[in-house]
């Protein structure tokens, strides 16, 4: 379902920051999608694109008509998940390769966070009710470890590593083509395939910038 969202700013909020306005005017989605919605470009203030930490002025006008998420239903179910950890704080995981980690449209059962639900009954809560203890993801064909989080502190502290860039992520990869060089970085906006939905690619519309540092290990022919 779409939503539009318009509003003229007031002389009281003057100087309040522009995620924090939107979700205290009645936007009606959480701070975290309020401030994805503000990186894509979806939200306006008068005409154009902004940021989330805006200090909005009084006459500012407000505009946003994006797609509302469905709600979900997330049911513990008990199938067994590879534990490799787990202490007081967290639990990490070996997601084997086509496991979902959350409900999503198409997968609303038989993701990670069904069978942890089923083990663990009081994860801490997230913004998004699909998710809880989760603050990082793999995608449904990546084989890697996962931490989740057990405890508010855990969780805390885990999202603060990923919100600073502190986390190491390391992934390894087979690559088609001649790598002209061992070891570099691209740098490069990353979004939804424009046609393919379920892929993610170099994109300029609605993409967020990642920065990858690689090192080819081994060389066969057209593969690295």
């Amino acid at each position: 379902m779409e939503k539009v969202f318009e509003r003229i700013v007031s002389q009281k909020m003057e100087g309040t920051r522009l995620d924090v306005y939107l979700v205290v005017s009645g936007i009606g989605v959480s701070r975290s999608r309020v401030e994805k919605l503000i990186k894509e470009g979806v939200i306006l203030v008068n005409g154009k694109p902004s940021k989330p930490g805006y200090k909005i002025k009084a006459g500012d006008r407000i505009y946003a008509r994006f797609e509302i998420e469905e709600k979900l239903p997330v049911i513990a179910e008990d199938f067994p998940v590879p534990v490799i950890y787990e202490d007081n704080d967290i639990i990490v995981i070996n997601k084997p390769k086509g496991m979902v980690i959350h409900p999503a449209k198409g997968n609303i059962t038989g993701t990670l966070i069904n069978a942890l639900l089923a083990r663990y009954k009081d994860l801490p809560k997230t913004s998004d009710k699909t998710r809880p203890g989760v603050v990082h993801r793999l995608d449904k064909d990546t084989t890697g470890l996962l931490v989740v989080a057990k405890s508010e502190r855990a969780l805390r502290s885990l999202g603060r590593q990923m919100e600073e860039k502190t986390a190491r992520r390391i992934y390894w990869a087979i690559v088609w083509g001649r790598i002209a060089n061992d070891e570099g970085t691209i740098e490069a906006p990353i979004g939804r395939h424009p046609i393919d939905r379920t892929r993610m690619a170099v994109t300029f519309f609605k993409s967020r910038s990642a920065i990858t540092h690689y090192k080819v290990l081994e060389r066969y022919g057209e593969i690295a």
